[in-house]
């Protein structure tokens, strides 16, 4: 089968490896999209994610939808060309962290695209049936795709409370910040503005709900916030930049009481807070890791409707191109967010 191999820093390879056989439990599925992720650019470009060295040859990819091609003893209800999203965080299931609910807390977590679990940019991959999720709707594989960070985005509103009558700021609009954007609009916040250094993204948060942009190039976003609030500051500051300065301009915009997401993915072993203001203000503050019990939620909300996934996806582009598609969402230049990765003629998953 045809896999995009990672050779080092910006160096991957188009190879042939062994197909992968469907033990029990397991189904095999023919990808059709892999979105590049903001981690999948950090391993490309650094060669590790965290302190975790991406080993060679490896396979990256996560956000990732396909088609049923094979499933292994015991596995029922997935009829072969069913189109699928999949869950790429695969908890071991049995420790004190999954036995309480908290799944994305597991240390003994597999992670699709994170080594050692060879990711999606294959022709085929195998995984637990349990996170192959279908999805019935008139979509395309792309924003099949894009259900693995809008999971996430849900998980970050539930996780805050988010909902009817709160005042929301997002600190950087990448993939995540724009699913956080889309699941606090659809839970009744008011999305009072969103920061971002790209203009086309801030434009997009827009055309999504949000109120008003702030390029923090050119403004100070927490002098805006606040003007926009009165002074009063937002209930949920969202950190989704994964940059110190987002996370010190979520805190000094969080009005008294409120609360706040670190969901940006810190590439500094530390960051500093403004630890005077958040301790007058009794501000809540929640890191992030991953998501927990919200796919389901996420297929559920593309299948009803509850959001539009396709604004998400700027480019999609053939796997011979993977190498030209991960310098362009490196450069996280104009008009780009979620690139999608896909076979020369991926069969777009239209149901009767």
């Amino acid at each position: 089968m045809r896999v995009i191999a990672y050779y080092g820093r910006h160096d991957l390879r188009e190879e042939e490896w062994p197909r992968p056989l469907p033990g029990r439990g397991e189904v095999r599925v023919r990808i059709q999209s892999v979105c590049i992720c903001g981690s999948d650019i950090t391993q490309y470009t650094t060669g590790k994610i965290g302190d975790v060295a991406t080993p060679v040859p490896f396979v990256l990819g996560h956000e990732a939808a396909g088609i049923v091609d094979a499933c292994g003893e015991g596995v029922n209800g997935l009829p072969q060309g069913t189109p699928v999203a999949l869950e790429p965080n695969m908890p071991c299931g049995e420790c004190e962290w999954c036995e309480r609910g908290k799944l994305n807390l597991c240390p003994h977590v597999k992670f699709l695209g994170s080594a050692p679990v060879h990711g999606a940019l294959a022709e085929y991959v195998v995984v637990p049936a349990r996170h192959v999720v279908p999805v019935r709707a008139r979509v395309t594989f792309a924003e099949m795709a894009c259900i693995e960070p809008l999971a996430i985005g849900i998980y970050v509103v539930r996780k805050l409370g988010v909902g009817a009558g709160d005042t929301v700021a997002v600190f950087g609009v990448g993939g995540i910040g724009m699913v956080c954007v889309l699941a606090a609009r659809a839970s009744g916040a008011r999305v009072v503005a969103v920061t971002d250094r790209v203009g086309s993204r801030l434009a997009l948060a827009k055309q999504l709900g949000a109120e008003r942009g702030v390029n923090v190039s050119e403004r100070d976003a927490v002098r805006e916030i606040m003007q926009l609030t009165g002074g009063r500051g937002v209930d949920v500051a969202i950190e989704a930049a994964g940059v110190p300065g987002a996370l010190r301009d979520a805190v000094l915009s969080a009005a008294i009481g409120g609360r706040v997401a670190i969901a940006g993915i810190p590439h500094e072993e530390s960051w500093e807070l403004p630890a005077a203001v958040a301790r007058r203000r009794e501000l809540l503050i929640h890191n992030i890791r991953r998501c927990c019990h919200t796919t389901h939620a996420a297929v559920e909300w593309v299948e009803r409707g509850v959001v539009n996934l396709a604004p998400l996806v700027t480019h999609r582009m053939p796997w011979e191109k993977a190498e030209d598609a991960f310098e362009l969402a490196a450069a996280r230049a104009e008009g780009t967010l979620r690139i999608s990765l896909e076979p020369e003629l991926p069969r777009e998953p239209f149901y009767a």
